[in-house]
């Protein structure tokens, strides 16, 4: 600690800072305003009941099958399961091998089942991973006796509650509704968290897959990333099913004694679902027909991969196909073979099991690619527009969504804009984020203005932005106001936060509340409200919210969570959440887990976290790399640290760079970077620019900023003010600071007063005031 020898004892500095926690009780989570592709053909509002107006019969959907069938007796090929290659010994689908994700699988729909979460249960993975195989086989082994609901892909959804509630004798134990490939659905369906909540009260269950890749585009981001997409029934959770099988999973299919599944368990190349669907061999057909004997075969199905890849959901002709084909013809030589060939190349199944194009229909009218087929290849121009010929309405918001991924937003606004014209308030909203994110904020605000005229919220949460980064936030805060009061949970948390700030924390507290148990519940407002509960000691309550907050897999979540626990002293819990979140990539978890493990001793590892942080661009991270190199001597290294951090301005490496440029005499930039912290009213800046100030024999100054550290509550600073005032022979007045540092518990105050004190003569109270230093030193 620095020292300037005055009577007794020194002028009382900080000193180097320990080793800080990233976030304290855990960061209050920004909520996520993004972009929101409506995906929905039906009316947005539904009322809550199931009953039907005027007690009249609800209307059956013209695809409803009225024989129910139990799940059990379903084929799961009739389901979306991929045919399996043939050999002379088997065919048909083989045995199921139990995967790691089933228990995971079985916990989620018995939780759907006794509503304790959403009705809805998601599985994703990559084609051919085994998801649809994996749900049909849960679905069968937990809810054997309820009934399947198996709509085509075209099915508008909207009126099935009402229908379903209407049977509920002919399903007891409920249904269950199947919708494999939910991406292709979403247009059509009307499926909404409104329409999910209708279902669950009809007893329904929606068992849903969907491929990694269209979730990444169509899911709401967990971020407030203004260039990010999402449709809201894709915000909740998703199981993930691999299409790499683990060790365990391709023992069991060796011992399973079908020789399919031996010989795919063999194949460290592929998975096992993965090799039995013949994927890898019809990928391997269709990229060499490029340079072989069928371009044009090869062109014919690379368009139709990337027909559907730009959005078009539904499957298309022949004609359809062809009429796109040309932009992935490869220059001659040689020349192309003829279409009628190149056809029937494209659709002859192979390997037993499919086409590189399957029929959508018994009558092979309509066709797609087969969906194992991808490719990250630029999509030609000629796609673009050919989609959007082809495209119905609901096929447009999601071919805009896509284009804006691809940094097409020339193509989002084409395929938006006729849409928005008759009506669409989402299409509205999303224009809206096209004119945002060219920098054109008065266009932004008017397809705002719009969407949020007719009721959309997300438009209004966008406006309040708007508002807010011009500095207007009352404004900002009336729009933000009027999404939470339409239940909008964005808005909620975004007011909350905005309260926070403005005082008002039982009010923020409350609107985070109503987001948190809203539906399936806003895990960032679940966070909020853990965070707020934890910094008003209510522990147990905030621990339930957190631990509810990291269903959605957020890191942030885990790492309130963490450090909830470590508060708690549970050391082994909290360290398992912190690794978590570090696992993620999730920087201030990679900094705490840095701290709890160098307090457990593990230096190594802790330092290896936080260097790993710090590379992220973690100014805790670096100023905690200072201190260690501080700790073992190496002062160069721990300036370095430090000023990378300070150079985020990060105030305590402020402080520790500017103690560590004074203790190399180098005081100008002393004075430079403790100045810094010091005009951001923080205390030890205050007191140690004070300090520096005092050194350099500038008293006036000194003492202005000794002031403004005891404004702030700083007891070293009523010393080191003692001090300078007693240098300038005022003995009474620093007896005075003296005295009030020294009731509060200062040791130094108290050597310093009983000094003063013994001078003046008084040495029986200079003695007491020795006595209780010694024992608080």
């Amino acid at each position: 600690m620095a020292a300037l020898a005055v009577l007794a004892a020194g002028v009382a500095l900080p000193g180097l800072e320990e080793v800080s926690w990233a976030a304290g009780v855990g960061s209050f989570a920004v909520a996520v305003v993004a972009l929101v592709v409506a995906l929905l053909s039906g009316p947005r509002d539904r009322p809550p009941s199931t009953a039907v107006p005027g007690g009249r019969a609800p209307e059956a959907p013209a695809w409803v099958d009225d024989d129910p069938i139990p799940v059990t007796r379903v084929d799961p090929r009739a389901l979306g399961v991929h045919a399996a290659l043939p050999t002379t010994r088997r065919e048909g689908l083989p045995s199921y091998v139990p995967r790691e994700v089933d228990s995971e699988l079985d916990a989620a729909l018995d939780a759907a089942g006794d509503g304790s979460q959403s009705a809805l249960v998601l599985v994703t993975g990559p084609s051919t991973a085994g998801k649809s195989r994996s749900l049909v086989e849960a679905v069968q082994r937990r809810l054997p006796e309820r009934i399947l609901v198996h709509p085509p892909e075209h099915a508008d959804l909207t009126g099935l509650p009402e229908w379903l509630h209407a049977r509920k004798d002919r399903a007891p134990q409920g249904w269950v509704l199947w919708l494999d490939d939910l991406d292709r659905r979403l247009g059509a369906a009307g499926l909404d968290p409104a329409l999910v909540d209708r279902l669950a009260r009809a007893n329904v269950i929606v068992a849903a897959t969907i491929r990694q890749d269209r979730l990444e585009l169509l899911r709401p981001a967990a971020t407030g990333d203004p260039d990010t997409l999402g449709t809201p029934v894709l915000r909740g959770p998703a199981l993930r099913v691999h299409r790499d099988w683990s060790a365990a999973e391709r023992d069991r299919a060796r011992d399973s004694g079908d020789d399919r599944l031996m010989a795919a368990a063999d194949d460290l190349r592929f998975g096992v679902a993965e090799y039995l669907a013949a994927g890898p061999r019809l990928e391997e057909t269709w990229l060499a027909a490029a340079e072989g004997s069928n371009p044009r075969g090869f062109a014919v199905v690379a368009a139709a991969v990337d027909l559907e890849r730009v959005g078009l959901s539904a499957p298309l002709t022949r004609d359809q196909i062809l009429s796109a084909h040309e932009a992935y013809l490869p220059g001659p030589p040689p020349l192309p073979e003829p279409v009628g060939a190149a056809w029937s190349w494209a659709t002859e199944v192979r390997s037993g099991t499919a086409g590189l194009l399957v029929p959508a229909d018994h009558a092979g009218t309509t066709w797609r690619a087969f969906d194992y087929l991808t490719t990250d290849a630029p999509i030609p121009d000629a796609t673009w527009q050919a989609a959007l010929h082809l495209a119905e309405d609901m096929d447009r918001l999601v071919i805009g969504a896509s284009a804006y991924v691809h940094d097409r937003a020339d193509i989002a606004e084409h395929a938006w804009l006729p849409i928005a014209a008759t009506g669409n308030t989402r299409a509205m909203f999303n224009l809206g984020h096209v004119f945002y994110a060219r920098g054109d904020f008065d266009g932004a605000a008017e397809w705002y203005g719009r969407a949020a005229a007719a009721g959309e919220s997300e438009a209004m949460n966008w406006l309040g932005r708007l508002e807010s980064d011009q500095g207007h936030e009352a404004e900002a805060q009336r729009w933000y106001r009027r999404a939470a009061e339409e239940g909008n949970t964005t808005g909620m948390v975004i007011l909350g936060l905005q309260l926070m700030e403005d005082g008002d924390l039982d009010t923020a507290a409350a609107w985070w509340r109503r987001a948190a148990a809203d539906g399936d519940g806003d895990t960032a407002a679940m966070r909020n409200l853990g965070v707020f509960l934890q910094g008003n000691g209510r522990l147990d309550e905030a621990e339930q919210w957190l631990r509810r907050s990291t269903a959605d897999g957020s890191p942030r979540s885990m790492l309130s969570l963490g450090l909830l626990l470590e508060e708690r002293d549970r050391s082994e819990e909290a360290e398992h959440w912190l690794r978590r979140a570090a696992e993620l990539d999730e920087a201030g978890a990679m900094t705490a887990l840095g701290v709890h493990l160098h307090d457990q001793g593990a230096t190594d590892e802790a330092e290896a976290w936080h260097r790993r942080a710090a590379g992220n661009g973690d100014a805790v991270a670096m100023f905690n790399l200072g201190v260690l190199h501080s700790a073992r001597g190496d002062t160069a290294g721990a300036a370095d640290w430090w000023g990378r951090a300070a150079q985020q301005g990060y105030a305590p490496a402020m402080f520790n760079l500017g103690l560590a440029c004074k203790e190399a005499r180098q005081f100008a930039e002393a004075e430079h970077w403790v100045l810094r912290v010091a005009l951001e009213g923080d205390t030890n800046g205050c007191g140690g620019l004070g300090e520096l100030l005092h050194q350099q024999g500038d008293t006036e100054q000194a003492a202005f900023w000794y002031r403004r550290a005891i404004e702030e509550g700083s007891l070293h600073a009523m010393v080191n003010l003692g001090v300078l005032l007693s240098e300038q022979g005022r003995p009474d007045a620093a007896e005075a600071w003296y005295r009030r540092a020294a009731e509060a518990g200062t040791a130094h105050a108290m050597r310093n007063l009983a000094a003063l004190l013994y001078k003046r003569g008084a040495r029986a109270e200079a003695r007491r005031w020795w006595r209780r230093a010694k024992k608080a030193s």
